[in-house]
């Protein structure tokens, strides 16, 4: 089961948002200190019908630069994404070897090779998420022991991309 986090701004309102997904349209959402059920009943690019809590709800969403338009059951709310942990990508994982994926996305370009040698700070792979291109760097330097990726790869948040060694 995934679980997405995300800090959603709607106005001058934050809340913070995770996600459990059981990967077939169903799971459960935390908004704040209330949980609710959902179930995606159709999904199209720009909008589908969910049910949320026991009600079914049609929407539309159109991706912004670095927001979300969106019109639920004739409300039209301007969300603003900020990830939950942004520094997620910056520093390896428990260990110090991983290299996790930030927020979900789609691997765009893998830059290295396994065995290869880099210094910190450089560029691992690109990925792609809510239409933005994100560069991953490696947090040290080091030897890529495993690349567990390719370009065109759906990947989700905290997925290890790549394992580095000394």
């Amino acid at each position: 089961m995934s679980t997405p986090a995300f800090v959603w701004t709607v106005g001058s309102l934050s809340l913070s948002v995770q996600l459990a997904a059981d990967g077939e349209g169903r799971g459960t959402a935390r908004v704040g200190e209330r949980e609710y059920a959902f179930r995606v009943l159709s999904w199209q690019t720009d909008g589908g019908l969910i049910e949320w809590d026991g009600r079914r709800l049609r929407f539309r969403w159109a991706p912004q630069a670095s927001s979300i338009a969106l019109w639920l059951e004739g409300h039209y709310y301007h969300l603003t994404r900020v990830p939950a942990a942004p520094a997620a990508a910056a520093r390896p994982a428990e260990g110090g070897n991983a290299v996790v994926a930030p927020m979900p996305g789609t691997i765009i370009q893998v830059s290295v090779r396994e065995g290869e040698a880099v210094a910190a700070h450089h560029p691992l792979l690109v990925m792609e998420s809510m239409k933005m291109e994100s560069i991953l760097r490696a947090p040290r330097a080091g030897r890529v022991r495993q690349v567990r990726c390719r370009p065109g790869e759906v990947v989700e948040m905290g997925q290890t991309l790549i394992e580095l060694g000394e």
